[in-house]
């Protein structure tokens, strides 16, 4: 697994002024669930502030894009909808499966 996690100057790209509360992520790499898909996981009780946990998805491609202006740069993006999905505990030799993951930080 690759760690999405921001530089320093990735998280203030585009900020002329102070952005407040930086996250180390980009927008949109979180993952809010309710009492309802909690249920539908087997998590009677949310997981603890700071507990790690793996999770496994299945995806559809909602959308592609790849484009280049004049004197730009290439760009794409891809939109990928969370269809299915599982987690469970991080194992204690994750760092040693996924060594590039930062879970070991």
């Amino acid at each position: 697994m690759v760690s999405m996690k921001r530089t320093k100057e990735e998280a203030t790209a585009g900020c002329e002024v102070a952005c407040g509360s930086e996250s180390e992520y980009p927008y949109g790499l979180e993952i809010r669930l309710d009492a309802t898909q909690l249920e539908k996981l087997g998590i009677g009780i949310p997981p603890a502030v700071g507990a790690e946990m793996m999770v496994i998805a299945k995806v559809t491609v909602t959308s592609s894009s790849q484009h280049q202006n004049m004197g730009g740069e290439a760009e794409m993006s891809s939109c990928w909808q969370i269809t299915d999905m599982d987690v469970a505990p991080v194992p204690a030799k994750a760092s040693a499966m996924y060594p590039n993951s930062g879970m070991n930080e």
